[in-house]
């Protein structure tokens, strides 16, 4: 696949794009082919440039761009940022993405499989029990990164096989750390926690063994999750003299439980935290995997536009008042009904209706 490079051309565009063209191209590996500026020639992956110093004139239409396009502005346009050394490096795993289909030619730790508008992410480091050294979480945040542009993915499924899910730290990295230089290690979780807390698209947690500490946390950045009769959960944080995460998980199975989980350190198995709301069903041993994926493709059909505002609302409301919640609710359903979209399903379930009653 050719890449296009464009730049904005707004009366007011200031930027280097051969220079920026040469960069990108400096960053990443052999055989990726880039071409400066589409010449009648409609590309559905590129990167656009924009270094506007003020308001940039063409922004309507540079809000417009659909598909894998990863837009690389200046602060005028909103987009993401150009920093001053270059391409960050989240920009330039959204490039490795563009190419074959968006499959990350450089993962190491992560498996990407994309079937049916579902994005299947697998931690494939099961001889450590996929614990979480940097790398992986470095990788988690950048998959997401990439997800998140990509309109061919409508559900996420995020797991570790029928047999792990993760077993959190990698203490081994860890114990390598001293209060002075913790800092990167504590950023790469987050970026990780928050790629996926914040993925526009639905994520589907199925857990198929021990979920634990660091591991327990990414399953609650998920906004589903589904469990198989081995797996294992707990926030162990504690037991290593370490603070734990409150919040989202306070959220999902309320304050007190939360307090229960963090406090003590226990490790629950599925059908007690099945019981507590914390998963929302539990599937035989070895048949988690196909039982999720048939949920996630049943989810993909539905529209890509609202199973993102869904998500997001649910999220949003949890910080408004009543009237505010359900103002910001009136407003979404506005938007979607009557929409062709809309009317296209009701005919579609009236004459599937209409069907089975003639049976």
């Amino acid at each position: 696949m050719d890449i296009v490079v464009k730049y904005c051309g707004g009366c007011n565009c200031q930027i280097d794009r051969l220079k920026i063209i040469r960069d990108v191209e400096s960053s990443l590996a052999s055989g990726y082919q880039f071409t400066d500026q589409s010449t009648g020639k409609i590309f559905d992956a590129g990167i656009l440039l924009c270094g506007c110093p003020t308001a940039c004139a063409r922004k309507p239409e540079l809000e417009e761009l659909t598909g894998n396009w990863i837009v690389v502005a200046g602060q005028s346009v909103d987009f993401q940022e150009m920093p001053e050394g270059g391409l960050s490096e989240a920009i330039i795993q959204k490039i490795k993405a563009l190419k074959n289909g968006g499959k990350l030619m450089d993962l190491k730790y992560l498996l990407l499989h994309v079937d049916a508008k579902v994005a299947t992410v697998t931690i494939n480091r099961p001889d450590k029990g996929n614990a979480l050294a940097p790398q992986v979480l470095d990788e988690i945040a950048a998959l997401f990164a990439a997800i998140a542009d990509r309109r061919d993915i409508n559900v996420v499924v995020f797991t570790g096989g029928e047999k792990y899910f993760s077993a959190g730290f990698d203490l081994n990295e860890i114990r390598k750390l001293e209060k002075v230089s913790n800092e990167t290690y504590i950023d790469l979780f987050h970026r990780a926690y928050r790629s996926i807390l914040f993925c526009p698209q639905p994520v589907i947690c199925a857990v198929g063994g021990a979920a634990i500490a660091g591991g327990f946390d990414l399953t609650m950045m998920c906004d589903i999750r589904y469990a198989s009769e081995r797996a294992k959960f707990g926030q162990r944080e504690i037991v290593l003299s370490l603070t734990p995460i409150m919040d989202p998980l306070w959220r999902i199975i309320g304050l007190g439980r939360a307090k229960e989980v963090a406090l003590t350190g226990r490790i629950y198995d599925a059908y007690e935290a099945e019981k507590m709301g914390y998963i929302s069903k539990i599937f035989p041993e070895g048949k988690l995997l196909e039982s999720v994926g048939e949920i996630a493709r049943e989810m993909a059909a539905y529209d890509h536009a609202c199973l993102k505002e869904t998500k997001a609302i649910a999220n949003k409301v949890l910080n408004e008042d009543l009237d505010g919640a359900l103002r910001i609710q009136e407003w979404l359903f506005r938007t979607y009904i009557g929409s062709e979209d809309n009317h296209k399903r009701i005919d579609e379930l009236q004459a599937k209706l209409a069907a089975a009653r003639r049976k």
